[in-house]
Parts: structure tokens; C-alpha cells; sequence
């Protein structure tokens, strides 16, 4: 399915003649992708049924002249010769780092707690595919041990299912007494 890709902002660098094109997308997730999602659908923080993408592209004010880009341009208008561009999610075990920080670890935001696989951390990117052909590539992480009070959801932010849906901290649902 092909991305719709929006030129959200366009930010000033260091140097007058480059900026920096901030381009979003919206992902509509599929039902079946997470049986949460299909069951829980609306409830808010529990089963979102959209993922964001965002992507930071460096840019020449001539380009950005020679194609009239502004913020809210649809990347696919102003680029027609990439009619298949797309943002995709590749997550990796490799920090990025730059001059003053360093990218931060995935992080479940219900619980706050970093992502890994076999203790390594994992790192979310978004690239910008101009031909399309770069696909999705998502790490598995390790499951997180449940605590170990007797209830499942001790720790979280509600003892009650209603209680966590509000929260966002639905992971599933207890079994009934007697089921």
C-alpha cells in the first residue's frame, strides 16, 4: 500500500543553504497484526490503530525552491519521479550517536521499561525508501517476566481490568473465577 508521505516541517541548520525536512507518515495497522488491537479497538493507549512515522531529510534551500516545498506538501507531488517512496521502520542493535547525544533505546511507554533481545538494547529507526523496496524490519524483544506477587498486574496503574484499560496498561485479560 502506498505511504502518504507529508513535509510536516522545515527546520533551519547550522548552515543557511541546507534545512532540514521533517516528513511524516501514518500507518493504518491491520486487525489481525495484534489480537489487543482488534479486541480493544478505540480504547485509548491500549490499541492504537495507527503507527506514526517520522523522518529527518537534509535539503538545499535551491531544492526546496526549484520544487516550491512547503510545510503540509505532499512528498509524492513534489518528488513524482518517486512515486513509490515510503518511510520504513528498521530496528537495530547499533546506537546512533551525533555531536552533543546519542539515541535513546526503544522503551515499552505502559511500563517504561527498555526494550532488549538476548540483553542487548534495541533501537527504533525510520529511513526514508526513495524505490520502495526497503521493507519493515522489527526485532522481536524478549518477553518481560511477569512480577512475581501472585497478581499479574501488581506494579501496573490499576488492580482492576477496567482500571487498565484506562491506564493503558492492558497486556491481557484475567481469566474468570471457575473458567
Amino acid at each position: 500500500m502506498k505511504q502518504v508521505i507529508i513535509v510536516k516541517e522545515i527546520r533551519n541548520t547550522k548552515n543557511a543553504q541546507v534545512k532540514q525536512l521533517m516528513l511524516t507518515t501514518t500507518i493504518e495497522k491491520p486487525a489481525t497484526a495484534n489480537p489487543v488491537s482488534f479486541f480493544l479497538k478505540g480504547v485509548p493507549k491500549v490499541a492504537p490503530a495507527t503507527e506514526k512515522r517520522t523522518f529527518f531529510q537534509s535539503i538545499s534551500t535551491d531544492v526546496i525552491a526549484e520544487h516550491g516545498i512547503k510545510e503540509g506538501s505532499d512528498f509524492h507531488k513534489v518528488f513524482p519521479q518517486f512515486p513509490n517512496a515510503r518511510l520504513a521502520v528498521r530496528e537495530t542493535f547499533t546506537q546512533r550517536t551525533w555531536e552533543g547525544g546519542e539515541q535513546a533505546p526503544k522503551i515499552n511507554p505502559q511500563t517504561g521499561v527498555v526494550m532488549q533481545k538476548g540483553g542487548k538494547d534495541i533501537y527504533r529507526n525510520v529511513e526514508l525508501s526513495l524505490d520502495g523496496t526497503l521493507e519493515d524490519f522489527y526485532i522481536q524483544h524478549d518477553p518481560v517476566n511477569a512480577p512475581s506477587t501472585g497478581n499479574p498486574f501488581a506494579g501496573m496503574k490499576g488492580e482492576s481490568i477496567e482500571e487498565l484499560a484506562k491506564g493503558g496498561s492492558v497486556v491481557a485479560e484475567p481469566a474468570l473465577p471457575g473458567a
